[in-house]
């Protein structure tokens, strides 16, 4: 492999020169700049981006830790990352499934060591930021952008999907069609404080319904057998809801394809609502009402968060740390309906 030594000798010019002829450096004439680059790719020349980043504190790498690939609103977040950081000049490396604390400390460190400019997580544990990283982190200049975190006052640029919105759109969507007696089937390990099940626990209450009817699922696609179970517990009650509300469309998906088999039939007998907008809310029978939220605009946020520093601050006070919050956006379809009370 040819070193940038030695394509300096070819092109006539200093090393200095071909460093800003390969970066697109207007300094150099184009007719430079073009003729370096043609030798450059005549020899196949490779940048080492680890060393011209030692030089100049630019790597142009971006780390991106995701819990999984196989949820599709993983995947429209991490198009959104591909596709921005590509549209500036950036190289993502991504980092799969941190089930634990030192997976994630070993991550962190891996991207670190990389001289990335930047860093985006997405948490698969929920539980604090170490706050040892962060602040390696920032001593190397690394920007550390979380998403959808759980601990909202963890000392680092935030995008997130606003839950205390989406709680309230699903709430007074359906309490607007007439629904009083309503469940919520949350999601194993998740159901904390903070985050979409409080959201939605806060926005129930302060629609005077009752929070008696929450459930737990595992996490990913619902099972077929558990959905079952779920649906059957619920309409064994006195007084079965008249809709329920899945943590996701994963949840919320095969709680419709399974009602139809226990007789129940929706949107007439129960409506069932889902969060995510994911492909397979579209082909459930009926289709799933559920809300946009926006994960391929949150995965380019991040990385405008890193590249350029365009932000919006929200909350009263001022903060150094940048926040980014998207509103949901109410999908209609066919799995909701004004409560049929004749049929219940």
């Amino acid at each position: 492999m040819i070193s940038m030594r030695k394509l300096a000798r070819l092109a006539g010019v200093s090393t200095a020169t071909v460093s800003r002829a390969l970066h697109d450096d207007p300094r150099v004439r184009p007719e430079t700049r073009e003729r370096i680059q043609a030798l450059a790719d005549q020899h196949q020349y490779l940048r080492n981006m680890l060393t011209q980043g030692v030089l100049t504190g630019r790597t142009r790498l971006i780390g991106l830790m995701l819990p999984s690939f196989d949820n599709t609103t993983y995947a429209a977040f991490l198009e959104g990352v591909l596709e921005e950081a590509r549209a500036h000049g950036y190289h993502v490396n991504v980092a799969e499934g941190h089930d634990t604390i030192e997976q994630l400390r070993e991550i962190i460190d891996r991207f670190i060591e990389l001289r990335s400019e930047g860093i985006i997580c997405r948490p698969g544990i929920h539980a604090p930021l170490p706050r040892d990283l962060l602040l390696k982190a920032a001593s190397n200049g690394t920007t550390f952008v979380g998403v959808d975190l759980h601990d909202m006052h963890s000392p680092v640029d935030h995008v997130c999907c606003d839950e205390d919105l989406c709680a309230e759109v699903v709430l007074e969507y359906l309490v607007g069609l007439g629904h009083r007696t309503i469940a919520f089937v949350g999601v194993v390990g998740k159901n904390r404080d903070r985050g979409r099940a409080h959201s939605f626990r806060v926005a129930m209450r302060n629609h005077k319904i009752a929070t008696d009817l929450i459930v737990e699922a595992p996490s990913g696609m619902l099972p077929p057998t558990c959905a079952l179970a779920i649906l059957s517990e619920l309409f064994s009650l006195p007084t079965p809801p008249t809709a329920i509300i899945g943590w996701d469309d994963f949840v919320s998906c095969p709680l419709v394809q399974q009602a139809h088999a226990l007789g129940i039939a929706v949107p007439r007998r129960l409506s069932i609502i889902g969060v995510g907008n994911m492909t397979v809310a579209e082909v459930t029978s009926p289709p799933l009402t559920t809300l946009e939220v926006h994960a391929d605009e949150r995965g380019r946020a991040a990385v405008r968060l890193i590249v350029t520093g365009d932000h919006l601050q929200t909350g009263e006070e001022p903060s150094s740390y940048r926040r980014i919050s998207f509103p949901p956006r109410l999908i209609k379809r066919g799995s909701c309906a004004p409560p049929h009370f004749a049929q219940c």
